[in-house]
């Protein structure tokens, strides 16, 4: 987990939760308000067994807190990290860029045909995208090309 990343009370509980009903350790935990879900963050190796056969502990999760859960794998790799926000949409190509300020940009490139499944609805899934790419790699901006 990348230095710097405080958990509040609220997050440590819900990721004891989560670990009680998945037996998965995870590594970190992302509360979202805007889409009222939980992002908890997971070994790649490990993320089937935390979502469950079916989703069966992410509902369980669900009827016990009334929040969405949402399970990603950990990569120390950006592009993997992004990548991993956007199973299971196929990603071309991911290419992070210093702008002239000096903000890294991440650009996604994907099929134009599913772009918008892509981005999600409501944004749901570009909003993840940013938040991952802003809390671990100090990337402002992550873009859907």
């Amino acid at each position: 987990m990348s230095e710097g990343i405080k958990l509040g009370n609220r997050e440590l509980e819900f990721m004891n939760l989560f670990e009680l009903i998945s037996s998965v350790k995870v590594k970190d935990c992302i509360v979202d308000d805007d889409f009222n879900r939980i992002i908890f963050i997971v070994n790649p190796k490990e993320v089937g067994l935390a979502i469950g056969k079916n989703g069966e502990r992410v509902q369980i999760f669900k009827k016990m807190t009334s929040l969405d859960a949402e399970v990603l794998p950990y990569y120390e790799n950006a592009e993997e990290m992004i990548r991993g926000c956007f199973f299971p949409f196929e990603i071309r190509e991911i290419k992070i860029l210093t702008n002239a300020k000096g903000d890294k940009i991440a650009y996604v490139y994907t099929d134009p045909a599913i772009k918008a499944r892509v981005i999600g609805a409501k944004g749901r899934n570009i909003a993840r995208a940013k938040l991952i790419a802003r809390r671990y790699f100090g990337i402002k901006n992550v873009i859907i090309v």
